[in-house]
């Protein structure tokens, strides 16, 4: 399992990558990126060497230890999989771009990614 240090690093590049997407032609995409961003962005939160078995076991972990974000977390997690499984257009029809760009990446993974440098911040 990666260090936190690890997943910082990646939540980071995954977050460099998602700038560089043209939300209005690739919202599925984004919404897909930004999910990947808030996995590794929520792993720093697990003590170093925590392996999670599956998105199961971290769902239950965030409800268990990290309510105030669990709720956005498991919202991220339902779009990208819609992002992935469904066609392009039921995709756009229940998640168009300026609801991925506003609600998806602009406020449930911009609030996730506040409480986790919140949280490491008073951890020290």
């Amino acid at each position: 399992m990666p260090s936190r240090t690890e997943h910082a690093a990646k939540a980071k590049r995954n977050r460099d990558f998602l700038a560089t997407l043209d939300v209005a032609r690739w919202p599925d995409w984004a919404a897909t990126v930004a999910f990947y961003v808030v996995v590794h962005t929520v792993s720093q939160l697990a003590e170093d060497g925590t392996a999670f078995a599956d998105h199961g076991d971290r769902n239950r972990f965030l409800h268990d230890e990290h309510r105030p974000i669990s709720r956005k977390y498991i919202q991220m997690k339902a779009v990208a999989e819609k992002a992935r499984y469904e066609s392009i257009r039921m995709f756009a029809a229940h998640h168009p771009p300026l609801h991925v760009s506003s609600a998806v990446i602009g406020t449930w993974l911009a609030d996730i990614e506040k409480y986790v440098e919140a949280w490491l911040a008073a951890k020290g």
